[in-house]
């Protein structure tokens, strides 16, 4: 039976110190990072978005100047697909319904 929620990301030019400040910040099933790009997945039953917000938040304290990145949230339970957007050390968010997509 499919999971209610998912959540991946990604980021790019994430330092390897950096990395290593937030590792235990990101409580994701599957956290990959090499050469400054960092990937995340995750499903279960139900996600908070508090959760993947502070990871989000997390991740654009350490990126460099540069960097950028986004983890998506979508939740088959409650309908939608919040995307968190990191940019230039911060996080900004878009909550859209799973509907709203194709119509």
């Amino acid at each position: 039976m499919r999971k209610g929620c998912r959540v991946w990301g990604n980021a790019e030019r994430l330092p390897e110190e950096g990395f290593s400040r937030i590792r235990r910040e990101l409580p994701f099933e599957v956290v990959e990072f090499s050469k400054g790009s960092l990937n995340i997945e995750h499903e279960a039953w139900s996600v908070d978005p508090a959760m993947v917000e502070q990871a989000a938040e997390a991740i654009a304290r350490e990126l460099a100047p540069t960097g950028f990145g986004q983890i998506d949230l979508i939740d088959h339970n409650e309908g939608f697909i919040l995307r968190f957007s990191i940019e230039h050390g911060a996080v900004k968010s878009r909550k859209t319904g799973i509907d709203d997509l194709l119509g």
